[in-house]
C-alpha cells in the first residue's frame, strides 16, 4: 500500500537547480564554429544560421553575444591574435631586462639571446599552425579587396611590430646585433618563415611531401628558423679577431 505522507514529501522536496549555461563555453562553440566557417566560405558567404548549427545553439544566441555578424568576424580575429600577442608582449617584457644588462657589459650571453629567439619562433608557430583557418580568412577577404580585417590586424599587431623592432634596436646599440641589419625586413622576414608552410600546404607538400604539421617537422623548422635568425643577428667578427 502506498503511503500518502511518503508521496507528499516528495512532492514538496525541492527541484534540483537547473545547471547554469555555461557563457564562456558556449561563446567558445560560437567563435570556433565561426572561424571555420568565415575560412571556408569568407565574410559575405559565412551564414549565422550554419554557425549556430555546427556551435550547437540557436541562432538568437549569436546575437545575444556578438550582436550581428561583423562584431562575431571581429572577435573571431581579435581571439585569435590575443594569446599570441599577450606571449610575446611578455617576452618583450624579458627581453627589456636581458638588454638593459647588456647595456652595461656589452654583451648578451649567446644562450640567454638564443632563448629569447626561441620564444619568439615558438609563439609564431604555435599561433600559424593553431589558426589555418585564420590565415584563409585574411586571404578571402584580401582577394575580395576588403578593409575590415587589416584594420584589425593593424590595431593589434603594429604596436607588437613596433615595439620589436626597437628592442632589436637597442640591442644594436648594445652591440649585441649588428649595425647593418634592418630590423623591419628581419621581423618581415621571420614571419614569412614561420607562416608560408602553413598558408600554401598544398605547394609545400608537393615541393617536400611532409606532414607540415607534424610534431617532428615542427621542431625541425622551429631550429631551422632560429638558427637563420641568429645568423643574421650575430656581429660580424673582425677579419683575423
Amino acid at each position: 500500500m502506498d503511503d500518502p505522507e511518503k508521496g507528499e514529501k516528495l512532492a514538496l522536496a525541492p527541484r534540483a537547480p537547473r545547471r547554469e549555461r555555461n557563457a564562456e563555453e558556449t561563446k567558445k562553440r560560437i567563435l570556433d564554429a565561426a572561424e571555420a566557417e568565415f575560412a571556408a566560405k569568407g565574410f559575405d558567404g559565412a551564414r549565422l544560421a550554419s554557425i549556430a548549427r555546427v556551435a550547437g545553439i540557436q541562432a538568437a544566441l549569436i546575437h545575444h553575444y556578438f550582436e550581428d555578424k561583423d562584431r562575431l568576424y571581429r572577435a573571431v580575429i581579435e581571439r585569435a591574435l590575443s594569446v599570441m600577442a599577450q606571449e610575446v608582449w611578455a617576452l618583450l617584457s624579458i627581453a627589456s631586462a636581458s638588454i638593459e644588462r647588456a647595456r652595461g657589459e656589452r654583451a648578451l650571453p649567446k644562450e640567454e639571446l638564443r632563448g629569447l629567439i626561441e620564444q619568439f619562433v615558438d609563439a609564431l608557430l604555435r599561433f600559424f599552425a593553431t589558426h589555418g583557418a585564420l590565415l584563409a580568412l585574411v586571404r578571402h577577404e584580401g582577394a575580395d579587396g576588403g578593409f575590415q580585417v587589416s584594420e584589425v590586424l593593424a590595431k593589434a599587431i603594429r604596436p607588437l611590430f613596433d615595439a620589436i623592432v626597437e628592442r632589436i634596436v637597442e640591442l644594436q646599440d648594445s652591440g649585441v646585433v649588428r649595425k647593418e641589419l634592418d630590423p623591419r625586413h628581419l621581423c618581415v622576414s621571420v614571419i614569412a618563415l614561420v607562416a608560408f608552410p602553413y598558408q600554401e600546404v598544398a605547394f609545400h607538400r608537393a615541393l617536400w611531401p611532409v606532414d607540415w604539421s607534424s610534431t617532428e617537422m615542427v621542431a625541425a623548422r622551429r631550429q631551422a628558423i632560429v638558427g637563420m635568425i641568429e645568423a643574421q643577428m650575430s656581429p660580424v667578427s673582425p677579419a683575423g679577431g
